[in-house]
């Protein structure tokens, strides 16, 4: 049997080689914004920064409307000068919609990693 020779392969193999790198990349760069949302929160939660935390979770998810929430309820903590009852349970409505929305997002293990911060 005589093999044909097939120049493409090679650039086929190099062509998904190159691909494969870039999804390696991908994933390297996304495991690193997990990981610093995850630290941040953690942080921002034993500064007792609990809106802050919040915010973190908001925009690593990119949840925009959450996001421009969260600000506000900054803004209203401020001019207070204190978190009203009120605003504390709604920042925590809040919270709980965006652990939903990771708890759908990423594997059980991720959205341990990502609740257990708070």
């Amino acid at each position: 049997m005589v093999q044909v020779s097939r120049p493409y392969e090679r650039d086929i193999n190099r062509i998904k080689l190159k691909d494969m790198l870039k999804l390696k990349t991908l994933i390297t760069e996304a495991d690193a914004k997990l990981e610093k949302a995850i630290k941040d929160i953690q942080k921002k939660t034993d500064a007792n920064d609990h809106t802050e935390a919040v915010l973190v979770l908001a925009k690593f998810l990119k949840d925009n409307k959450s996001v421009k929430l969260l600000d506000a309820i900054n803004d209203i903590h401020q001019i207070e000068g204190n978190m009203p009852p009120q605003l504390a349970q709604y920042r925590n409505e809040i919270t709980t919609k965006l652990l939903e929305l990771a708890k759908n997002k990423y594997d059980a293990n991720t959205y341990m990693r990502i609740n257990s911060a708070f």
